[in-house]
Formats: structure tokens, C-alpha cells, sequence
């Protein structure tokens, strides 16, 4: 959680720095895709690299790759001098309490807990339990329908990076799309706890 916080906030603010808003929404695309490659990786590719190292080394080998990420991006990314002078603590937490008392803040914040941490929580502990328990598969192909999920996110996430300003200077504002997406999720999650196995790989 301080991890993802932390690199999340960071690409948010480096977009609010260097970009319009009217691209917010499509960066944030492209930043989740990015998200999106490291759960992809997490399903059937790790379970195959399990063949020929233990997670303790596996872990060590994706710590080894971020730090290196990490310094790359720090001596590659320009400053922005005008912005790099922090605010003063009491205006920092002044504008943490603008945030909290915001009515748009609060209109998101449950809608925005239920469905990323539901869908964390599916995709982390529940899936591989349901797929091998309740539908009976093996690991290997429990593995695959995670695999597939993961890509699946990943191409929601590509199309909002590509599509996301152009539908919104259309009139599909993010909100909509946001309506849209869900209704689908909260559908597609229906029939699959409804029992239906045919066609699982797509469902998932």
C-alpha cells in the first residue's frame, strides 16, 4: 500500500505538473497500464518463473529492476524549478483539510473504496480460490483465467490512455465511462457467480 501510494501520487503529480487537464484522464490510463503489466506478470508468468526461482529471489530480482527504474527516472525526467519549492507544512495540511471537507471529494470515496479495493480483493485472494474450490480447475488453469483477467484490465486501461480526451471532448466525460465500465464488471461478475462455466476464459 505505501509503495503503490507512493509511485501512484508521484506519476499524479509529475501529469498535474507537465500537462493540460484535459489529458489527466488519459495519463492516468497509461500510468494504470503500467499497473496493469505488473498484475499481468503476476499471474502466468510467475507461476512459471516459480519453476526455476523462489519467490524470495523473484522479489529480490523486481526490487533490483525498480530501483533501477527509479534512478533512471531521476536523472532523466527535467525539474520543473518553478514548482520544486514544497509548501509549508500548515498550507500542506490546510489543503488536506479542503480535500476532506470537498462534497465532490465524499461523492466518489465509497464508490472509489468498493470498487478498487473489491476488485483487489477478487483479484489477489478470491479468484484462484474460487476458480480451484468452486469450479474445480487446477492451478495451471486457474493461473490462466487470472492471466486473462489481468490482460483484460490492461487493455481497458490502454484504450482509456488512447480514447479518454477524445471521448471526453465528445460529451463521454470520464464519470460516464466510469458507469459504464462498472455496470459491465458488476454484470459479467453476476453470471459468474451464477455457476456458468462455458466460456469462463471470456468472463473472467
Amino acid at each position: 500500500g505505501l509503495g503503490v501510494s507512493a509511485c501512484l501520487m508521484a506519476a499524479f503529480k509529475a501529469f498535474s505538473l507537465w500537462f493540460p487537464a484535459n489529458r489527466q484522464a488519459s495519463l492516468t490510463g497509461w500510468i494504470m497500464t503500467a499497473g496493469g503489466l505488473g498484475a499481468l506478470v503476476a499471474s502466468r508468468p510467475l507461476e512459471h518463473a516459480l519453476t526455476f526461482a523462489g519467490w524470495r529471489e523473484i522479489f529480490f530480482a523486481l526490487a533490483g529492476l525498480t530501483l533501477l527504474v527509479a534512478v533512471w527516472l531521476f536523472v532523466s525526467v527535467p525539474e520543473r524549478r518553478a514548482a520544486s519549492e514544497p509548501e509549508p507544512l500548515a498550507a500542506q495540511w490546510s489543503g488536506v483539510r479542503q480535500v476532506f471537507v470537498s462534497r465532490h471529494f465524499w461523492r466518489f470515496v465509497p464508490l472509489g473504496v468498493m470498487l478498487i479495493g473489491g476488485f483487489m480483493a477478487v483479484q489477489s485472494l478470491w479468484s484462484v480460490a474460487w476458480l480451484m474450490q468452486v469450479n474445480g480447475f487446477p492451478r495451471a488453469v486457474a493461473a490462466d483465467h487470472i492471466a486473462g483477467m489481468s490482460g483484460a484490465m490492461l487493455l481497458a486501461y490502454v484504450l482509456i490512455g488512447l480514447l479518454a480526451t477524445g471521448l471526453a471532448q465528445r460529451g463521454v466525460t470520464p464519470v460516464r465511462l466510469l458507469v459504464g465500465g462498472l455496470t459491465l464488471s458488476l454484470l459479467t461478475m453476476a453470471v459468474i457467480v451464477s455457476g456458468y462455466s462455458s466460456h469462463s476464459y471470456l468472463l473472467w
